[in-house]
């Protein structure tokens, strides 16, 4: 299993209301925190204390390759400086196939975690990952 497969299922995950770049940075954070050992990955994220906590480049750069291989939807939202991050029909077939592929465990991690993470607000989610992981506020712009 690749990391970007992680990438993949967590959109699946999110359903039509996807995620935005904040939501599926803290996922893919705590899917390496918190199930490291079901991932199967040998390269998955690393990740670095940034402006607003935990932050990889890699899972903006593979989630443009998955754009551009069409399993991936990128989007601005009117009025939104940031984009959305979706997954196509084609991305969410191909995300199930993943899914009977990957640990069970690791998998129902991902959909509580990609639900909890759509419930909060940027300030609740962000605060909430300084809370349980205080080193990745160091280089923090955030003031909750």
């Amino acid at each position: 299993m690749n990391r970007w497969a992680w990438l993949l299922m967590s959109l699946d995950a999110a359903g039509t209301t996807g995620l935005t770049p904040a939501q599926l940075q803290k996922v893919l954070f705590l899917m390496g925190q918190e199930t490291h050992q079901w991932l199967g990955v040998q390269d998955y994220y690393r990740f670095t204390p940034y402006n607003y906590g935990p932050f990889s480049k890699s899972v903006y750069l593979d989630a443009e390759t998955l754009a551009q291989r069409g399993f991936v939807n990128i989007y601005v939202v009117p009025g939104n400086s940031f984009s959305m991050y979706e997954s196509t029909p084609i991305g969410a077939g191909y995300s199930k196939a993943l899914e009977r592929e990957a640990d069970a465990r690791a998998v129902r991690y991902l959909k509580v975690v990609v639900s909890w993470a759509q419930s909060l607000t940027f300030s609740q989610l962000v605060s909430s990952i300084y809370k349980k992981y205080p080193a990745f506020r160091v280089n923090s712009v955030f003031q909750d």
